[in-house]
């Protein structure tokens, strides 16, 4: 199982991210939604999560998808590597739109395409 450690759902990935995924050769993704980390965590709060997380992933987990809040990510990709599960991140581009409104604010509206799985390691 390719465990996607994320708040990026798999069921809105595009097809060509869920083909990449496949193509790495552990499985199907599966979500396995990250935490919010409230801003005031402290280091160990985020060390506990990331042992918590880490107990409890899924006996099939082969190797994993790990994006979400950088210390948390930092944290678990460091764990999962050390028990020898290969992680990776999604590359994307983004694309970005501004437009000015009739009120004179701006909106921005970006769209991220995927490119590519990129290992941490």
């Amino acid at each position: 199982m390719f465990l996607n450690m994320s708040n990026h759902p798999v069921a809105k990935w595009s097809e060509s991210q869920v083909q990449a995924a496949m193509a790495l050769g552990f499985g199907n993704p599966t979500d396995y939604p990250m935490p919010l980390v409230p801003p005031s965590a402290l280091t160990q709060d985020v060390h506990g999560l990331a042992i918590e997380l880490l107990w409890n992933l899924p006996a099939e987990t082969q190797a994993c998808h790990v994006s979400g809040e950088y210390t948390l990510t930092y944290t678990l990709v460091k764990l999962l590597t050390e028990c020898g599960f290969p992680c990776f991140v999604a590359t994307t581009e983004r694309n970005t739109v501004e437009t000015i409104q009739p009120d004179g604010s701006t909106k921005k509206t970006v769209v991220f395409s995927f490119i590519q799985w990129r290992s941490y390691t």
